[in-house]
């Protein structure tokens, strides 16, 4: 599993676009992995993070595979100001570890074979606390901030009616109690709409 962060300049017509849709950023991001590859780049997951500073915008891409930032099929689509990484991501955790975690999630329930929005702070809390409970964690505590409605599209060209997200950034402090469970869903991403900027669950040491 490899870990990069992208520092794109904001003043670039090409970021404004792919920032405002993510599935064109998603598909911007597999381009700096080689079409030959087995499976692309394999799960590719990102984030934009919410802070922003200087004119740029940082997103967080797990992905894998190691991507190549400098491969011209990236660059055309979507210029980077700085590229860190990627870097080979070791995650060792133990039961009984707090841990500090960052979530952007689209909280979803199936019902009658469609999936529908979870709306409402206690019911997405809840969904956050079953989602990681089954990846091996406890959530101890929890910030929830509601981000609203994301839009996409169903093409990079634009074409189709466009989908609707419901975009929830979840920061807390959990404890490990499978670790395995935990590194896996660390890997599998948590949550649906993966390729579209949801579901990169990020945990450090608290």
């Amino acid at each position: 599993m490899f870990l990069s962060r992208l520092t794109l300049p904001l003043q670039d017509r090409r970021v404004q676009r792919a920032l405002q849709d993510p599935y064109r950023l998603h598909q911007a991001l597999l381009a700096a992995f080689p079409p030959d590859a087995p499976g692309g780049g394999g799960r590719v997951l990102y984030r934009i993070e919410p802070e922003q500073r200087d004119a740029t915008a940082s997103v967080l891409v797990q992905s894998a595979l190691a991507p190549d930032w400098h491969r011209a099929s990236f660059a055309a689509k979507l210029p980077a100001a700085r590229a860190e990484g990627p870097k080979e991501l070791s995650v060792g955790l133990r039961p009984g570890q707090r841990i500090r975690f960052r979530l952007r999630a689209n909280p979803t329930r199936k019902k009658d074979g469609k999936r529908l929005a979870v709306l409402g702070e206690e019911a997405q809390l809840a969904w956050l606390r079953r989602k990681l409970t089954s990846g091996g964690m406890t959530v101890v505590a929890v910030r929830r901030h509601d981000e609203g409605m994301l839009r996409a599209m169903r093409s990079a060209s634009g074409d189709g009616a466009p989908m609707t997200f419901v975009s929830v950034l979840y920061e807390g402090l959990a404890i490990v109690e499978d670790a395995a469970r935990a590194i896996a869903c660390a890997k599998e991403g948590v949550g649906s709409a993966k390729a579209f900027g949801f579901g990169l669950l990020s945990l450090t040491r608290a």
